[in-house]
């Protein structure tokens, strides 16, 4: 793939020229073959991604569902709070469902014969930056 963003702006463009949104023209973005290795490497981003979202709320699901069953007991139905963490379980089993799905994923990708075990490597950290001078980034 030469150019993403030139392909999915076509994409956007065939689908703001589409008569109707119940017929979905055919998109190049799904003509092409998957990069098993690129496709590897997006599955654990999305799982890293939504796995540190998940830390941040400071709570598992169990516990959010804990506390809604507690507001409900108490008689703190159909209030503004009550709402707000009715949102957040269902943000948070979203993520849940996502990461799951990302799992599964790259666990499947993981036991294709033709996978390799350079293929399936995805580094903990940023690749270092390279330092380049202002003389070549110029040219």
């Amino acid at each position: 793939l030469d150019d993403g963003a030139a392909l999915l702006r076509e994409d956007l463009d065939t689908l703001k020229g589409s008569s109707t949104h119940l017929e979905t023209p055919a998109l190049r973005l799904e003509m092409l073959e998957p990069n098993l290795p690129w496709m590897v490497r997006t599955l654990h981003c999305m799982r890293k991604l939504v796995s540190e979202q998940l830390q941040r709320y400071g709570s598992s699901v169990e516990e959010q569902e804990k506390y809604i069953m507690t507001l409900a007991g108490n008689g703190n139905t159909n209030t503004l709070e009550w709402n707000a963490a009715h949102m957040k379980l269902e943000e948070m089993q979203s993520q849940e469902t996502v990461e799951k799905w990302a799992l599964a994923g790259l666990d499947s990708l993981s036991h294709m014969e033709n996978m390799t075990p350079d293929e399936l490597f995805v580094r903990d950290k940023p690749c270092p930056k390279l330092e380049v001078d202002a003389e070549s980034a110029v040219m």
